[in-house]
């Protein structure tokens, strides 16, 4: 690792700047007796809820929300059939993660390639998340977008030669909304999210939405008629206008910058592969999955873009 890749991986492991007085707050926390007892009585509270929907028996699947990937499009497209299909879908907002939800439980989710999600979420930062949304600027994010008019430029200013604008650019990441969080960190770690493996419904994919939507579609058995929506407002997309140019220099930085995110998309991508082949080669869909089967759906091939 050259001297550039490590000042990068340096800059995105270290903590966001929190307010002073927070910091002691957030380490012994975690340590106290008040702190456990309260996550234990918020699991308790979890596994709870899913053994009243087993014993009603109601199959549910968590639908998570993780911020530019396409979330908003599928949750226009779902809303008001949660209960139409073979499972009950609970659509969720982004604070959602996986420990959050009863272990006996299927979910399903959708990532993106975290270069293109990047650019996304810095262009709907940086419009306020304008026209569907009214989104404000924290203090941070305002300094940051004072500095960094495009995502090309945020992103090649980790590689400068100024040791400032390096760490100038390093914290504007870790406080612009929607680019802070990288998609790992929804699902805890890659071990946990192993763990669970055998409740993961559904995978998909912004660069592949409108075939992985169909499949969703096909899992839940839902009418063909339930699509995405086509309107810009509606999905939440970025307007064709903006800059969403990244230099191959940039594209590096950034590949550097989420290592840990580039390698989970790439094994949710064999997960993925695994669920679809389930459907592709059996007649009638596995019985831990779907009630009963569906209609192919349709076959579009052309991803639905949501930069």
């Amino acid at each position: 690792m050259n001297d550039i890749e490590s000042s990068i991986s340096q800059l995105s492991s270290e903590e966001r700047v929190r307010p002073s007085g927070l910091i002691s707050l957030f380490k012994r926390a975690p340590n106290s007796l008040r702190w456990r007892i309260r996550i234990g009585g918020r699991k308790l509270k979890r596994e709870a809820a899913g053994l009243i929907h087993r014993v009603q028996g109601r199959k549910i699947v968590h639908l998570f929300h993780l911020g530019k990937t396409g979330g908003t499009a599928i949750r226009a497209a779902l809303a008001g059939h949660e209960k139409a299909g073979a499972y009950e879908l609970i659509l969720h907002t982004h604070g959602l993660v996986l420990d959050q939800i009863p272990t006996a439980e299927h979910f399903a989710f959708v990532l993106r390639d975290p270069a293109t999600r990047f650019v996304s979420g810095f262009n709907s930062r940086r419009r306020q998340e304008k026209p569907r949304h009214d989104g404000p600027w924290s203090a941070e994010e305002e300094e940051a977008f004072s500095r960094f008019e495009t995502p090309n430029q945020l992103a090649l200013a980790l590689s400068s030669d100024d040791p400032e604008t390096r760490a100038f650019a390093a914290k504007a990441i870790h406080n612009i909304r929607h680019i802070e969080w990288p998609q790992w960190k929804w699902f805890k770690s890659v071990d946990y999210l192993l763990k669970r493996r055998s409740k993961i419904l559904f995978i998909g994919f912004q660069e592949t939405l409108d075939d992985d939507f169909a499949l969703f579609r096909r899992i839940l058995n839902l009418p063909e008629g339930i699509e995405l929506p086509r309107d810009d407002v509606a999905a939440h997309r970025n307007p064709a206008h903006l800059d969403k140019r990244l230099d191959p220099e940039a594209i590096r930085n950034l590949k550097i910058w989420f290592r840990k995110d580039f390698e989970f998309v790439e094994l949710c991508k064999q997960i993925a592969a695994e669920i679809r082949a389930q459907y592709d080669s059996t007649p009638s869909l596995p019985t831990d999955l779907a009630q009963t089967a569906g209609g192919q759906g349709n076959s579009r091939s052309s991803g639905t873009a949501l930069l």
